[in-house]
């Protein structure tokens, strides 16, 4: 009786300290993979699938080995020193548990024995799907980015509002993306020729192009030699022979079409510009990119306003409150 006491200790320590590896990725990521052929994914997937039931057949085992080691305790000692001897197991497992030693010993023995503990959880799975709780995955993580879309998109509007999913669902992408994906492509730019002059149907055809500001050419578009910012002129005199050249800011700031958005995003920032002419490696001009475009980017929608009077202090404090811009997000 007194080995089998032993045996029955033995055994609860073991089982006590059984704790399979899990994988990194989460049954999401595991599931796309999957689903994509990956065929290590869909073993590692069906393993972590079975794990829960594995994991509750391990504590009823130790629950059947706890009863009945107290039960041949009691029979040998008396209810007393059965109690006494269960406290001291309950205080050993802990220390015997850190022992490197014993940690790899218990995980060479269960790599041993996992493929039959699997085929067997397999073949009793009707049984183990009756707890409700083995269907819970016990091991999450978020494991990429299209998961994480995924769980962004699965929040109720109760939570999350539809725009802020748009920002945030945009913001996840801005990384990925490079100057020419969000530039204004050069076909449809409209350049102004230096020479010419700025009378009032000029002014107004430009203003109709829904454009602030306008790359200055001369020849080509691979010739700029300046900016125009209509904004500016609407509140000058302008006379008849003032031409664009005259008018134009001729410092001009160049941005490659393979540049990340990110590294756009901080060159607006330093140079205090609202926007950059695009060029490729060979110094050709593909588009350009302004501020209003790249914040569209990484907010997901269009940052166009009706209201043009944000240098008028007494037009904006005459305004109505407007916290909650086209989309509902807050402000």
């Amino acid at each position: 009786m007194v080995v089998l006491l032993v045996t029955l200790f033995l055994l609860v320590v073991l089982l006590r300290y059984v704790r399979p590896a899990r994988s990194s990725m989460s049954l999401f990521e595991l599931d796309r993979r999957a689903s994509s052929g990956d065929k290590a994914a869909k073993k590692v997937l069906e393993r972590e699938r079975l794990l829960p039931s594995v994991l509750f057949f391990k504590r009823l085992i130790m629950l059947i080995l706890a009863l009945v080691f107290i039960g041949v305790a009691i029979n040998l000692y008396g209810i007393v020193t059965a109690l006494f001897i269960g406290g001291l197991v309950a205080v050993c497992l802990g220390p015997i548990g850190k022992i490197k030693t014993f940690q790899r010993l218990i995980t060479k023995l269960y790599d041993k024995i996992e493929p039959a503990l699997l085929k067997l959880v397999k073949n009793l799975a009707p049984v183990f799907n009756f707890f409700e709780d083995l269907s819970e995955e016990t091991f999450k993580k978020t494991s990429s980015k299209e998961e994480l879309r995924n769980q962004i998109e699965a929040i109720g509007e109760d939570i999350v509002s539809e725009s802020e999913k748009t920002i945030m669902l945009s913001a996840l992408q801005f990384s990925n993306k490079v100057v020419h994906d969000t530039m204004v492509p050069a076909e449809k730019v409209k350049f102004i020729e230096a020479k010419e002059v700025l009378g009032p149907l000029v002014l107004d055809r430009l203003h109709q192009t829904t454009f602030g500001t306008f790359p200055v050419i001369k020849k080509d578009k691979n010739h700029i030699v300046g900016v125009l910012q209509i904004r500016n002129l609407m509140n000058t005199d302008i006379k008849n022979s003032l031409t664009a050249e005259q008018a134009m800011r001729k410092k001009v700031y160049y941005i490659r079409e393979d540049h990340s958005l990110e590294y756009a995003l901080s060159a607006f920032a330093r140079t205090k510009q609202n926007l950059f002419v695009v060029i490729n490696k060979e110094r050709e001009t593909m588009g350009i990119l302004t501020l209003r475009d790249l914040m569209e980017s990484l907010l997901g929608r269009d940052l166009r306003d009706d209201f043009d009077a944000d240098d008028d202090a007494k037009a904006v404090a005459n305004r109505q409150p407007n916290n909650r811009p086209r989309g509902g997000v807050d402000v």
